[in-house]
């Protein structure tokens, strides 16, 4: 008696919760212009698009990003921190009530956890470690996806420089390809500025269909009328429950709900599954390791990539 019990043999000692998570700031310069970018997004869906608008959710809490950011063990750039702030996504499935060009619906900060899960489960499988890099392979653990068309397809986010990729089921990532930035915020600028001027981005024209939606499409059409109004008369954040039409990206039964839980698949640092109960002590390599085996994480940027 008085003495502390010892764990049994085989199991962690429990990880005490943190009291809080340390919020940051983000560089104001970067959230200016985020925000004067959304800005110019918003004016145009109200006046166009107004179905659209009212899709967007309320911004993620600062202490809901320091959360993630504590978990991962990695931290967001700070525009798309900023972005995360002013709308944590939008409606629908995998972001679908507001897209951008390419089909991608705009994620959230929880949603990372998701298509990563999927994504690295998939390299697991393949057991091919030459395709876990941010560089030249398939996919990478540190990536960070912001859109996704629920087929395979994401827009995401190198963190080390903070440029915008490509990636598709299979295939190499692309930094130089329709939807290639030097930044998200240096996205949201001609994003904002295609939808003002009816111009091209990544090879597509900003629509409006006749239930006042937001679309982009092959070549320009004028907009039909009747579609102005204003954003959410109480803001509130989007419930979800994301899916995608491949069954790599169904969620297994031992997939996170969050990022404070990890299951086998992606604690493999061989190329195989582990068979490690999840916990949170766990969380931060367990959800890199199978992306990150190569233990490189290159930080060159191509001359190809958009500015």
């Amino acid at each position: 008696m008085g003495q502390q019990q010892e764990p049994e043999s085989g199991q962690e000692p429990p990880i005490p919760e943190p009291a809080g998570f340390a919020v940051r700031t983000p560089d104001p310069a970067l959230t200016a212009r985020v925000g004067a970018a959304w800005d110019r997004v918003e004016r145009w869906l109200g006046a166009h698009a107004s179905a659209t608008l009212r899709k967007l959710c309320l911004g993620a809490e600062p202490e809901r990003l320091a959360q993630w950011e504590h978990y991962a063990g990695s931290r967001l750039p700070d525009d798309l921190y900023a972005s995360y702030l002013r709308y944590d996504g939008a409606d629908g499935n995998l972001g679908d009530g507001f897209r951008l060009p390419g089909g991608y619906g705009l994620l959230g900060v929880n949603e990372i956890d998701y298509i990563t899960t999927g994504n690295c489960q998939n390299l697991v499988m393949a057991g091919d470690l030459a395709d876990a890099d941010p560089e030249h392979g398939t996919w990478h653990g540190t990536l960070l996806p912001t859109g996704s068309d629920a087929s395979g397809h994401e827009l995401f986010v190198e963190p080390s420089i903070g440029r915008v990729g490509e990636a598709a089921f299979g295939e190499q990532l692309r930094y130089d390809g329709p939807m290639g930035f030097t930044s998200h915020a240096a996205m949201l600028e001609p994003l904002a500025a295609a939808l003002e001027g009816g111009a091209g981005m990544g090879g597509s024209y900003p629509t409006v269909t006749g239930s006042c939606e937001l679309r982009w499409a092959a070549k320009p059409a004028p907009l039909p009328g009747g579609c102005a109004g204003g954003p959410r008369p109480t803001p509130r954040a989007c419930a979800r429950l994301p899916r995608r039409s491949r069954s790599r990206g169904r969620r297994p039964p031992w997939a996170p709900a969050s990022p404070t839980t990890c299951g086998p698949p992606c604690c493999a640092t061989t190329g195989r599954a582990t068979g490690a109960s999840p916990s949170r002590r766990s969380t931060p390599p367990c959800r890199y390791a199978a992306c990150s085996a190569t233990g490189s994480s290159p930080a060159t940027s191509p001359s190809t990539t958009r500015s």
